[in-house]
């Protein structure tokens, strides 16, 4: 159903006032009819509202039930129904049904060559655009890392296939270092990323189904149907990939960044975390990130594991140098003077305070610069990371308890909890807080958190998930995911 160019930017304009489109969960909750559920699994995930009505437009304009009826109408009028009578906005819904019932049956050649193409564009589009700025930020500061390429290549050159694991603890710079084998080698990837909750088994699918079309012009006009449901269909789209090559000692490599963040909910424990594969076709090969964990949920016919030892020489030299680097910085000569210690020491008792650990620069190293340290001595530093979120809890709490346990505390653990980044206004509805104390409390937990401008209006997020893991051991997150879950449920009226 091809729409007008004058009745698209209507129903685009409509559909953006509607908080259905607020998130990818509210959108497939209106899926949940009948009529609609079919199409549930397979609506394209986006990071932002004005992304998510073009991706949703665009994915159901042509799209029709068995009996040959057009679903965008029926789409239309379910959302308009959750409106009351009298709504601005269940009369414009309601309007633009009518208007798109009236269209001609059936979309010309060009239109419909567009929309076949659209899907497997949109299925990633969004992904892709989160993924760009998780590289561009990881990528900034980024120093060595040879030892890890020199083993990487050492493993593609003497095997036909296989999965390549890099395993550290969170912090040591797995992602960093995904985003630069990503960026200089353009590799086919995916980015787990449970603060955003770009972390589902469909979404990954998706992701890379869509790449690998798209790269190796495989013949599919749209991910078909229980593309999702299985392995099978990412089992297919390698297999095409490998047979497609013209060189074969062309390599298809897939880069996937922590998998240990990855959402098994419904995944029997046999099963492969994301449906990877348990051996690959020839010339194509896996690379991975992941924690230390006991089971990883990934059971490989070939596969190498290189350990990020914080301890280890590479590694050490690694931080080495990046300090280094950072202590050339015009503000850092003036700091280390008036701590009145050489850049040499400061080089050795700053690594050794880090343990090995790439997170506790990012953080300490600002800091140092910016004054925070209030004795300006390296006995001052916190050893290790965790020691410096404890630092930073503790400074906020002396002597404002009551404050912190009301305000501060509440705020970064809905922070914590949240499965995608949140503005303000959703904050202080949810804890019931002034937007005002939620403002003035993410000012002051500014360094832990990343925010992204969306239509204009900032979202918030936890920067790393080393301090999700801190924000664990302090306090009991579960009264935080009620609250919020207690808010929803009062708005359909089920509390």
């Amino acid at each position: 159903m091809a729409l007008p160019n004058e009745l698209y930017q209507q129903c685009r304009s409509t559909l953006l006032e509607c908080s259905e489109f607020n998130s990818d969960d509210l959108l497939r909750a209106v899926f949940v009819t009948d009529e609609l559920h079919l199409f549930q699994g397979r609506l394209p995930t986006a990071a932002s509202t004005s992304e998510r009505v073009d991706a949703c437009l665009s994915f159901l304009a042509d799209k029709r039930l068995s009996d040959g009826r057009p679903v965008l109408p029926i789409f239309l009028t379910t959302l308009r129904d959750k409106y009351q009578k009298g709504d601005a906005l269940r009369d414009e819904l309601e309007t633009l049904r009518a208007q798109i019932e009236q269209l001609p049956d059936g979309p010309n050649d060009e239109y419909k060559s567009q929309q076949e193409a659209f899907y497997i564009k949109a299925a990633s589009a969004s992904l892709r655009r989160s993924f760009d700025a998780l590289i561009a930020d990881k990528l900034k500061g980024f120093v060595g890392r040879q030892f890890v390429f020199d083993e990487l290549d050492e493993f593609l050159g003497t095997h036909n296939s296989g999965y390549f694991i890099i395993r550290g603890v969170p912090g040591i710079g797995k992602s960093a270092l995904m985003a630069k084998l990503v960026n200089d080698r353009g590799y086919v990837h995916h980015f787990n990323i449970a603060s955003q909750n770009i972390r589902s088994t469909r979404f990954f699918l998706e992701n890379v189904s869509a790449q690998l079309i798209v790269r190796y012009n495989l013949e599919y006009k749209e991910l078909p149907l229980g593309a999702t449901n299985d392995g099978g269909f990412l089992m297919q789209c390698l297999g095409e990939a490998a047979a497609k090559r013209e060189d074969k000692n062309e390599r298809i490599v897939l880069a996937i960044d922590a998998l240990d963040e990855a959402d098994r909910l419904g995944l029997a424990p046999a099963v492969n975390s994301l449906y990877l594969p348990s051996s690959l076709p020839e010339g194509v090969y896996v690379i991975v990130t992941t924690r230390p964990l006991e089971d990883p949920h990934l059971h490989v016919a070939r596969q190498q594991t290189l350990d990020l030892e914080a301890d280890s020489e590479g590694n050490l030299q690694d931080i080495t140098t990046y300090i280094e680097i950072y202590t050339q910085r015009e503000a850092m000569h003036t700091r280390l003077s008036e701590w009145k210690v050489s850049p040499e020491r400061f080089v050795a008792g700053l690594r050794k305070k880090s343990q090995g650990n790439f997170m506790y620069l990012v953080y300490v190293l600002p800091a140092i610069e910016q004054g925070k340290f209030v004795k300006g001595t390296l006995d001052e530093l916190p050893d290790g990371l965790m020691a410096y979120y404890q630092r930073h809890w503790r400074q906020m709490r002396e002597g404002n308890e009551k404050e912190f346990d009301i305000v501060y505390e509440p705020i970064v653990c809905i922070l914590g909890v949240a499965q995608e980044p949140v503005t303000v206004k959703q904050i202080a509805t949810w804890t019931k807080l002034h937007q005002g104390q939620v403002k003035e409390s993410i000012g002051l937990w500014r360094e832990f958190l990343e925010e992204e401008q969306v239509d204009g209006e900032g979202h918030y997020r936890i920067y790393h998930a080393s301090f999700q893991d801190f924000l664990k051991e302090q306090v009991d997150l579960v009264r935080y995911d009620d609250m919020i879950a207690n808010y929803y449920l009062m708005l359909v009226g089920l509390e």
